[in-house]
Order: structure tokens, then sequence, then C-alpha cells
């Protein structure tokens, strides 16, 4: 590989072809056996010079040098004059690698999970073109990874030459992990323990570790009871370990005794706006951590309501009473009895009448949803739809009320004015008796039906 080109000049003592005694270099760069080459740089023919090793080592430092050389012309149409001066390159070839300085092996700790940066530096320096840039791979600045790892950095010169060179970066974990002295953590909700005379835990207790690597193991204290002494402990994947003594630790993670319920008897139905309908209820001391608390609510809603208190009749559907005791550590324990609250209805037609049975003939149904006061406790955003109509006796003898109109498929809206709802019955069809229409309400519990009774003849 052609590595620099450095133009000489020398003089022929004699005519063409004769021996010369020195060709004077400039500047070469190139060591001992190197093959070097003259060439003619002014006559642009084809013109062969003489080709042989160098007899001596030159050095890149050496500002001149004398090498003995032959040279003659190829071609005999130029002659050569004796003293002619003639220019020359002398052509060396760079075989030699740039030298590369490398670090010596670092050794790391870990940092995080992924293992720890590490930065260095590396050059590299030829003899023909300096110094030279070097690429390593992993780069300084990397994340090396735990354990032993290979740099491997090259550098490579203007002429293809490449010289390289390794180390090793190792990252290691030698540092144990830490544990917070000031708490324990719940292991069921990482909520944080204080240890200490009032304080109790409800769920298993684990400690508080951190590790830059990561921690793989730590103890549990499950064990319940006051006052313990509990050794902590944790360690990471490199084997480290840390350990840390907690006294006056108080774990209870047995619930209290469930509460009684004495009132409302399960399934019992009250009116809405009944009372007074009481809530009685109890709860049974705690043996560990003790009894907090004893506290009720009725739902949906979640009105609280003390023992000895009044129920929430204040609307209808299905209510649930929910009893719960809470002992010092948060344990729970609950019992829960459910009641109905209902409407009652005030019919706002003739129930005695006798209706007629025919064709455009209608007995108009009219009702209010009333409290226990009989108070209109309906709305607009109550709705009343019928369930069935039976019959469920036939007799119905007396003066006969004809009513003429449109019946009606079922019960309209509230009628905000007279804050009822409206049912026009047609009573074509049906036999003479007495008739009972069932309907609900949208707000109402689903075993709840209501009925009114009317009497029809032809």
């Amino acid at each position: 590989m052609l590595a620099r080109r450095v133009v000489v000049a020398f003089v022929l003592a004699l005519g063409g072809g004769a021996a010369l005694s020195a060709v004077a270099l400039a500047y070469i760069s190139s060591s001992l056996d190197d093959t070097v080459a003259v060439h003619d740089s002014l006559v642009l023919r084809a013109l062969l010079v003489f080709r042989q090793t160098l007899a001596q080592t030159v050095s890149v430092h050496e500002s001149l040098t004398t090498l003995p050389v032959m040279a003659r012309r190829q071609s005999g149409s130029d002659r050569v004059r004796v003293g002619e001066v003639l220019s020359y390159q002398v052509v060396a070839a760079d075989t030699t690698p740039p030298q590369l300085t490398v670090p010596a092996n670092i050794t790391k700790e870990a940092t995080a999970p992924g293992g720890a940066v590490a930065t260095y530096s590396a050059s590299a320096t030829d003899i023909v073109d300096g110094a030279l840039a070097v690429s390593c791979t992993p780069a300084s600045g990397s994340t090396f990874a735990l354990g032993a790892t290979t740099v491997n950095c090259s550098a490579t010169d203007a002429h293809g030459n490449t010289g390289s060179g390794s180390f090793t970066v190792t990252v290691q974990d030698t540092t144990p992990p830490t544990i917070d002295a000031s708490h324990l953590l719940m292991a069921d909700s990482g909520a944080i323990f204080v240890p200490g005379p009032t304080n109790w835990s409800a769920q298993n207790l684990v400690p508080d570790c951190t590790d830059a690597v990561g921690v793989t193991t730590h103890n549990v204290l499950s064990t319940e009871g006051a006052n313990q002494t509990f050794i902590a402990r944790c360690g990471d994947a490199a084997g480290n370990t840390a350990s840390h003594t907690f006294a006056g630790v108080n774990v209870d993670k047995t619930p209290p005794p469930t509460p009684t319920v004495s009132a409302p008897a399960n399934n019992s139905t009250y009116l809405v706006g009944q009372h007074p309908i009481l809530a009685v209820y109890s709860c049974a001391a705690d043996s560990l951590s003790g009894l907090k608390s004893c506290t009720a609510a009725v739902t949906p809603g979640g009105l609280t309501v003390a023992s000895g208190g009044q129920l929430d009749t204040s609307t209808a559907g299905r209510k649930t009473l929910v009893v719960t005791a809470r002992d010092n550590a948060g344990n729970t324990s609950t019992a829960s009895v459910q009641y109905v609250v209902r409407f009652q209805i005030c019919a706002q037609f003739d129930t005695k009448a006798i209706y007629r049975i025919g064709a455009g003939d209608i007995v108009p149904v009219k009702v209010e949803l009333c409290d226990a006061a009989n108070n209109n406790a309906g709305g607009s955003v109550i709705s009343v739809s019928q369930t069935r109509l039976v019959q469920v006796s036939t007799s119905a003898s007396g003066t006969i009320t004809t009513v003429a109109g449109a019946a009606d498929a079922n019960f309209q809206t509230y009628d905000a004015t007279s804050k009822t709802y409206r049912y026009n019955v047609g009573t074509s069809g049906l036999a003479d008796g007495t008739w009972r229409l069932y309907f609900r309400t949208n707000s109402d519990d689903a075993t709840v039906e209501y009925s009114v009774d009317f009497k029809a003849h032809h």
C-alpha cells in the first residue's frame, strides 16, 4: 500500500544510464526493508527507475537522508546531459498500525438495577498520521450491566492500518440494602406503621427496605400479639443483607365480634314517613386491641343512625341498616338487616260506585301516593304502571254509574295540578263483579305491589 510521495532531486554526474552516488530525500516515513521506487516527474513518458530495498533505517524525524540508488532512462531517445538536475518522487509503503493507549481495567459499584455508568478515555498515535480518533464499544458514558464487560477499542490510519486494544469494566454490588428504622410497612397495603403502645397493625408487617440494585428478600411479622420484638431483615440479589430490631410492635389481625341488631326485624315493612321506627344494636368488646367504635348507617344514602335513633323512612324502597364494629387495629365486622318503606294508596275516585259495563264506558281511576300521615308523597319523578286487572268477586248490586270517556292503555303521567295519577279503565268486555287493579311505582322495592278495587255491572 502506498503511503507517502516525497519529491526529491538528484544530479546526474555522468551521461544517461551512469551510476548516481546518492539521492537526497527531503522527508520520508518508512522503515527498514520497505521498497523504494524512483519515478521521473519531469518527463511524462514511461520512465523506469531501478527498484531496491532501503539499505538503512530512515527516521521520520530526520529532515535529510541520503540513500544509494541506481537510475537510467528506459528510452534512449532522450539524452541526459551531464550535470542535469531531475526531480523525482520516492514512494514508501506504510504498513504500521496505530498504537493505542487504553485504560487499565475499571471496577464500579452498581448504582441501579441496570448496573452503573462508566466513563473513560482512550487515545491512538500513528507514525505517519499522528494522533487519531479512537472508537470503543461500549462507548464511554454507557451503562454497564452487573458483571464483567470487555470494551474493545480500535483506530485506523489514512492507509487502512488498524490498531486495537481492550480492557474490562466490572460492575459489582457490594452495598447492603438500607432499612428505614423509623417505621415498618403493612404488607398488604404498603401503608406506614410506626411501632408504639397505642399503634396496632391489622396486617402482616414487613421492613421498609431500599437497595440500588433491588431488594429480593425480606421477612414478615405475621404473629398476633402486643409489645412484640421484630428483627427485620432484607437482602439483595448479590447476597448483601441488612437487619434492624423494632420493639413495641402490636399486631391484631382478628376482627371484633359480630355486632347484634335487635331492631328492626329483617324485612320489616313501614310506610313513608312512619315514626318512631328505632334502630337498636350493640357491639361486644375486642379481646386484643380493644373496640374503637360501634356505628350504623342506612343504605342507600349513608345516613348514620345511633342505637335507639330513628330509622330512615323518608323515601320508598328497600333499605339496609349496616352496623359496623371497628377495633383499634382497624379490623371490622358487620351485621345488617333490611327493611322496606312503601306508600299507602289514597283513592281519589268513588270506590263504592257500580260502574256500567259497555262500549265507551270507563272507570275513572285516580290515586295519590300518600305517606303515613296521608299526605301526598307523589311527584313527577315517580311513575305508576298497571301490572294486572283481576276479578275478585261476581257480586255487584246497586245503582249503576255511567262514566263515558276514552280508555287509557295504562296509568298516565303525574298530574301536578291534582297531584294524582289517572287511569281511565275501559269496562267493555268486563264481567259483572268486583275488580282489583294492581300497579307498581318505579321507586318501590320489587316486592311491593299496590291495588284499588272497583265494581262493574252491565
